[in-house]
C-alpha cells in the first residue's frame, strides 16, 4: 500500500500540480488580458487627453486668429484715419495755395489795371500840358507876330509920316 499511496500521491501531487498549473496559466492568460485591455484603455486615455488638449489648443488658434483679425481691421482702420487726416490736411494746404494763387493774380490783374489806368491819365494830363504849352507858345508867337506886324506897319508910317511933315 505504500507503494500505492505514494502512487496516488503522486498523482494527486501531479493533478494538483497541473490543475494548479492551468489555473496558473489561466491566470496569466486573464491577467494579460486585463492588462491588454487597461494598456488599452490607458492609451485611449491619453488618446483622449491628446485629442482634447488639441482641440483645446485648436480653439486658442482660432480665437487668437479671430483677435489677428480684428486687430488687423483695427490696425487697417487707423491706417485709414492716418491717411484721411493726411489727406485732409493736403487737400486743405492745395486749396489754401490756390487760393492764394488766384489771390495773387488777381492783385497782379488788379494792379495790372491800375498801372495801365495811371498811365492813360498821366499820358492825359501829359497831352493836356502839352497842349497848354502849345497854346501858350502859340499865344505868344501870335502877340510877337502882332507885335512885329505892327511895329512893321507902324515904322513905314512914321517913315512916310516924317517925310510928309518935312516936305
Amino acid at each position: 500500500m505504500t507503494a500505492s499511496r505514494s502512487r496516488t500521491r503522486a498523482m494527486s501531487k501531479w493533478l494538483s500540480q497541473a490543475s494548479h498549473d492551468k489555473a496558473l496559466s489561466q491566470a496569466i492568460q486573464t491577467q494579460t488580458t486585463l492588462r491588454l485591455q487597461v494598456d488599452a484603455i490607458h492609451k485611449w486615455q491619453g488618446m483622449s487627453e491628446n485629442e482634447s488638449q488639441l482641440y483645446n489648443t485648436a480653439r486658442r488658434i482660432g480665437d487668437i486668429q479671430h483677435s489677428f483679425t480684428y486687430l488687423r481691421e483695427w490696425w487697417d482702420q487707423a491706417e485709414i484715419s492716418r491717411r484721411a487726416v493726411g489727406y485732409r490736411q493736403r487737400l486743405m494746404i492745395e486749396k489754401a495755395i490756390l487760393a492764394f494763387d488766384e489771390w495773387n493774380l488777381r492783385a497782379r490783374a488788379q494792379a495790372f489795371q491800375w498801372r495801365r489806368e495811371y498811365l492813360q491819365v498821366t499820358r492825359v494830363f501829359d497831352r493836356w500840358f502839352q497842349c497848354t504849352e502849345q497854346d501858350v507858345d502859340m499865344g505868344r508867337r501870335a502877340e510877337e507876330f502882332y507885335e512885329e506886324q505892327a511895329k512893321s506897319n507902324v515904322g513905314p508910317r512914321q517913315a512916310a509920316g516924317q517925310e510928309v511933315s518935312d516936305g
